[in-house]
């Protein structure tokens, strides 16, 4: 009896000993982030003290004995995630340590193309976060083709506004420019491109330099025609034109086109003209002088000067677009002195239509000879008209088409 009292004695001091041993564990740990989203890894850094292995609980109903592990959420919310502390033998515990978790849905961009309201399978998305990285096609910070149901997702984004640029089969489709994103949540766009076609015609005198917006610039030649086909319902587009010396240099006024057109119909053709407040100049001479320069409306705010010399063999040289006015006058100064004038309501009548051309002519006649010093600018002897060819402009109106006049010249 004394024996066994004296057993049980020593395993009480062997477990005092031994338990009386082991220091107090101290849980402890840093997390980083505490703001994540869903799907996105957490990492947790074990800062225990005098601990020998570890329970947490990350507040799903999931738990690790890990030292420092690594842990997501699949769900959105707030989550508190505990350390428990032992020591080796297993039998002491620190209270537990606690941190906070707050979890939420990704910030994405999803875009839904589709052409004719069928989704566009195989277009290329590159995405910009700056204008001027969008503009310049530099820098993108995503790329990503759509699948079968016309779809991408750009995860990651931050609430700024994106440009997105659309690719399909090596053409440029388009571009959309997005809202500031909403943070923790999807920001969805429906892209819509269509199958459509828009025809430029040039009923004018000169060739149109035309720019479409996503295309290459294109020139139309006189009596022609330059397709696009586009996958937007509305195009922007900018044109001009001018009267050309024989060396390419402008002539007289440049005409603009500029204008965004919304295309209602799967074919649309529009007709580039110029109003009847211009009008295209051809000069022959047949006086026995050289001509020049050549003015419209002289001295008036809508003066135009065609700085060259028109030599006395009764060619019909092209002189570009002018003003016309009620009271429009043309002069063609001799070098020598004097100027022959024609005058609107008396030497020729405008036309008054759209696309309206005058011919004019010196001949040796006096009728419309003004003998007077001439005080303008020196004649450029090096400055080349170029001569009329009447094959030159078969212009056919289509019908149905629509009519486009210019917003400015100089």
């Amino acid at each position: 009896m004394k024996k066994h009292k004296y057993l049980a004695l020593l395993f009480l001091a062997a477990c005092l000993l031994l338990f009386g041993c082991e220091k107090e564990p101290i849980a402890s740990f840093t997390v980083s982030p505490t703001l994540l989203e869903v799907e996105h890894d957490v990492t947790f850094t074990n800062t225990s003290e005098d601990a020998d292995h570890f329970e947490w609980f990350f507040g799903d109903n999931t738990s690790s004995t890990d030292k420092n592990p690594t842990h997501s959420y699949s769900e959105p919310g707030f989550y508190i995630v505990t350390l428990v502390a032992y020591t080796k033998s297993g039998r002491k515990m620190d209270d537990a340590y606690q941190a906070f978790i707050t979890v939420v849905n990704p910030t994405r961009l999803i875009l839904n193309v589709d052409m004719d309201g069928t989704p566009l399978n195989g277009c290329e998305v590159v995405l910009f976060n700056s204008y001027t990285n969008w503009y310049n096609n530099v820098n993108s910070v995503a790329t990503a083709t759509t699948g079968s149901l016309g779809s991408v997702v750009f995860t990651g984004c931050t609430n700024s506004i994106y440009y997105a640029d659309f690719y399909h089969n090596g053409s440029r489709y388009g571009s959309i420019v997005t809202e500031a994103l909403t943070l923790f949540t999807d920001n969805t766009y429906n892209v819509h491109f269509t199958n459509k076609q828009i025809t430029f015609t040039n009923p004018t005198f000169t060739p149109i330099t035309i720019n479409v917006a996503g295309f290459a610039s294109q020139t139309i030649p006189v009596g022609g025609s330059k397709t696009f086909n586009v996958t937007t319902n509305t195009i922007v587009l900018s044109a001009s034109t001018s009267g050309i010396f024989s060396n390419g240099s402008p002539m007289a006024l440049t005409i603009y086109w500029n204008s965004t057109i919304t295309l209602s119909t799967s074919t649309t053709t529009v007709n580039l003209n110029i109003g009847n407040q211009y009008v295209f100049l051809y000069l022959s001479n047949n006086s026995g002088y050289v001509l020049g320069p050549i003015y419209s409306n002289y001295g008036l705010s809508s003066q135009v000067t065609v700085n060259a010399s028109i030599p006395s063999d009764n060619i019909k040289y092209s002189l570009g677009y002018h003003n016309a006015l009620s009271s429009t006058q043309f002069r063609a100064y001799v070098p020598s002195g004097g100027y022959y004038y024609w005058t609107n309501g008396a030497q020729f009548n405008f036309s008054g239509t759209i696309n309206q051309s005058i011919w004019l002519g010196a001949s040796k006649s006096v009728e419309n000879f003004k003998a007077e010093k001439f005080n303008g600018v020196l004649l450029n002897q090096n400055q080349k008209l170029n001569p009329y060819f009447e094959s030159k402009r078969m212009f056919k109106e289509v019908k149905g088409s629509i009519d486009l006049f210019p917003k400015s010249v100089n």
